[in-house]
């Protein structure tokens, strides 16, 4: 993994990430003739591999416009890409009992598998914030993902919520109703 960080201003800055992960496996399993489960004997034989690479970038504003009023703003783009491969062969009805071989079974069957998929991301969040009491937040997210059908693969992740902090807010009515006085 590597990751990089940079500060553009006080109030902008950018983050860029990527990840690799590589898994191997590799294994085999023998049941001799006799054995519970495959009285014919069985040798089964896997060969896997495993890729996941994921990548991310975001650009971060955030200002104190007023005492009184904040915002930020956040954009960023990400991808994932996984890809798996699997080979299995499974080898039944041994007939040479004395060598573990594929050579030593009378019925073979080979499967191979692979499956990719690709992931890409971009979204936006905005957060604006008034007298540390009032809140809002906007966010909106776009993926497009390569195992939808090519003319529909995208879908969209809206979301706008508002809070406030209960004391503030009291503070905030009183520091309004004193002033009025």
């Amino acid at each position: 993994m590597i990751q990089a960080n940079y500060t553009i201003n006080d109030w902008l800055s950018i983050q860029g990430r990527i990840a690799t992960d590589i898994t191997y496996i590799d294994f085999r399993k023998f049941a001799p003739r006799t054995t519970p489960g495959s009285l014919v004997g069985r040798l089964n034989l896997n060969d896997q591999a495993y890729y996941t690479t994921e990548a991310d970038v975001l650009l971060s504003f955030e200002k104190q416009f007023t005492p009184d009023f904040n915002f930020s703003a956040k954009l960023g783009g990400s991808l994932s890409r996984i890809s798996n491969k699997r080979d299995s062969w499974e080898f039944l009805n041994m007939t040479v009992t004395d060598v573990v071989s594929p050579n030593s079974f009378a019925d073979k069957s080979i499967v191979s598998t692979h499956y990719r998929k690709k992931n890409n991301s971009a979204y936006l969040l905005l957060n604006a914030g008034y007298k540390r009491f009032l809140y809002l937040d906007a966010t909106i997210r776009q993926d497009a993902s390569s195992t939808l059908p090519e003319d529909n693969n995208t879908y969209y992740y809206p979301s706008l919520s508002g809070s406030f902090v209960f004391t503030e807010a009291l503070n905030w009515k009183n520091d309004i109703l004193s002033s009025e006085k």
